[in-house]
């Protein structure tokens, strides 16, 4: 619970302790308690694919994590859309939102929020972004573990 990351590839984990609470992590071949989490990646779906994750056991129950993306200027002549792989299995599982920065406003929960258990395989989700077309905008994840070590959520 106590591992800082600050870059997750392109996207930047917020800092501990000021804005939220724990950080999303880089993970190969399934979390580090059993029931929870996925066992590989979705896009390669072998050891060596890789994706981010929030770890609950060690005292990370009821935990926020804030995962921002950089800024993206989104077209005006076709709408854009988000598109992501998440896996959110686990009996004591919590919460997955998507967020968003545009002129400088925070508008939460972009689409509907994911919560409790979604079973145990990769689910992909889609948003349309065409609100914002033509605007220059940050895509933000905002995961919140459940109140048990079983809640170890993934996004690919």
């Amino acid at each position: 619970c106590d591992t800082p990351c600050d870059e997750v590839g392109l996207f930047r984990n917020a800092m501990n302790g000021g804005e939220d609470d724990i950080d999303w992590r880089v993970d190969t071949a399934g979390t580090q308690t059993a029931d929870t989490g996925p066992a590989l990646d979705h896009t390669m779906g072998d050891e060596y694919g890789r994706y981010i994750y929030l770890e609950a056991s060690g005292g990370c129950t009821q935990q926020e994590a804030l995962l921002t993306g950089p800024c993206l200027q989104l077209p005006t002549s076709t709408p854009a859309q988000l598109t992501f792989w998440n896996h959110l299995h686990g009996s004591g599982m919590g919460e997955l939102h998507v967020d968003l920065y545009a002129n400088g406003d925070l508008v939460l929960d972009i689409m509907p929020p994911l919560i409790g258990d979604q079973g145990d395989a990769w689910q992909q989700a889609a948003v349309s972004l065409a609100p914002w077309a033509g605007q220059v905008v940050t895509i933000r994840f905002r995961g919140v573990t459940g109140p048990t070590h079983v809640s170890d959520m993934a996004l690919d």
